[in-house]
């Protein structure tokens, strides 16, 4: 069995560590096909895994920085020349980044392959029985076959496993796959923000959507999260968790104004957000932008639990509002889907819905939304007492019940709280 490699696929394994050692993002788009056991030659696994921490790490991903790392952990099988050379002939673009890692996960699924076959051979000394030989020869097949079907599907076995896992994992947490939801009178109705599913908060402006967001991060600090504010900036989406936390309001923390109590608390709580597994971006303004730095955010954080997008129709695109937010529908559906979160999008209510108080879903932009979503929560206020909100369960696709929720602003309006009784 020869172990020299091809040279198609070394020009395949300079191309892509090439590209990654240019633009470090196209790492992402390479791990949709390979991992650092998918190459042939053992320097570019060192390479591979090495920018792969560094990337990680949220650090320069360049070949000073890597040769540097490597001198840290004493591995002296990549010369700085050797890295330089790579970048210098790179092609940094995700599309041939896509075809060449096509190509290397071919040659490692052959390498594979080859080996499982030349073990099988190795063995042949004495005759097996059929049997045997028939039975190496098909576990050789569907390794093979699953190698090269990569996600094209799942057969029934694999999705009866998965389903298995999902429900021990359930009942080792308590009941619930994924953040139980934090209120108890939702949580009746939703238990909890799961992985995959896509939930879709409407309201007309002003109803409290973003405050329901910011309660809504106070409570499940210790879930890694990824925020997208194509509204507020990162300070002041940081600071409205703050005050959520504290109680004390965007103004006063941002005038300075505090009391001795008042400024520990907003300490504490700021300590508590830089302790948090949560990253806050205001300069995603297109979907794509959001799939990528989710990405970024999940190999950060080791994964992601949640996803906020605060809010939808401020998303860019090409076409329509009514064309954006179907690409957006089906998107965020995907990414929920893909990062194994649940994906939180904040949305308006469309005034013709307002006007009518239609019992269709009037998100504004589209009823893709609508359609793609596993929750809809609907936020609005009491005309007569502005402290007042309901929450309406209008679609439920899990768990199935909808209805009602009483719901008010607390004292600094700082949060959105249940009501209980009659008081909140």
């Amino acid at each position: 069995m020869s172990t020299i490699m091809a040279q198609d696929t070394i020009d395949s394994e300079h191309a892509v560590l090439g590209a990654i050692l240019v633009e470090p993002d196209l790492l992402l788009a390479a791990m949709d096909a390979i991992d650092g056991e998918s190459f042939g030659d053992a320097r570019h696994r060192t390479i591979w895994n090495a920018a792969l921490d560094l990337y990680q790490d949220g650090a320069s991903v360049d070949p000073v920085a890597i040769y540097g790392l490597l001198r840290e952990r004493r591995d002296d099988t990549v010369r700085a020349s050797y890295l330089a050379e790579l970048q210098h002939d790179a092609l940094a673009s995700e599309t041939s980044v896509r075809y060449h890692a096509g190509r290397i996960a071919d040659a490692s699924a052959r390498r594979r392959a080859a080996k499982r076959m030349h073990e099988i051979l190795a063995g042949l000394d004495e005759a097996p029985p059929l049997g045997d030989l028939a039975a190496s020869l098909e576990s050789l097949a569907l390794d093979v076959g699953d190698s090269i079907r990569n996600k094209r599907g799942a057969d029934m076995p694999s999705l009866i496993a998965e389903i298995r896992r999902e429900r021990v994992k359930a009942r080792e947490a308590g009941g619930v796959l994924g953040i139980p939801t934090p209120w108890a009178h939702l949580r009746s109705f939703l238990p909890a923000l799961s992985p995959g599913h896509l939930w879709v908060i409407g309201g007309y402006t002003s109803t409290g959507k973003s405050t329901w967001a910011a309660s809504l991060l106070a409570h499940v600090l210790n879930a890694r999260t990824a925020v997208f504010s194509v509204e507020d900036s990162s300070q002041e989406k940081a600071r409205k968790v703050v005050s959520a936390l504290t109680g004390l309001s965007p103004r006063a923390l941002k005038s300075g104004q505090l009391s001795d109590w008042q400024e520990k608390a907003a300490l504490d709580a700021e300590s508590r957000l830089l302790a948090a597994p949560l990253l806050i971006h205001d300069d995603c303004y297109a979907i794509e932008s959001i799939r990528l730095h989710a990405r970024k955010a999940a190999l950060r954080l080791g994964g992601l639990d949640l996803l906020v997008v605060d809010f939808v129709q401020n998303l860019q695109g090409a076409g329509s509002l009514y064309e954006r937010m179907s690409h957006a529908a089906i998107s965020l559906q995907k990414l929920a889907k893909d990062a194994r979160c649940c994906v939180v999008a904040l949305s308006q209510v469309s005034n013709e819905a307002m006007r009518q108080d239609a019992d269709l879903i009037g998100l504004k932009g589209a009823g893709e939304l609508a359609a793609a979503a596993d929750a809809i929560l609907w936020i609005s206020r009491d005309k007569k007492d502005p402290k007042r909100v309901k929450l309406e369960v209008k679609k439920n696709r899990q768990w199935g019940p909808t209805g009602e929720i009483e719901c008010a602003f607390d004292r600094t309006w700082t949060q959105i709280v249940e009501v209980y009784g009659g008081n909140d």
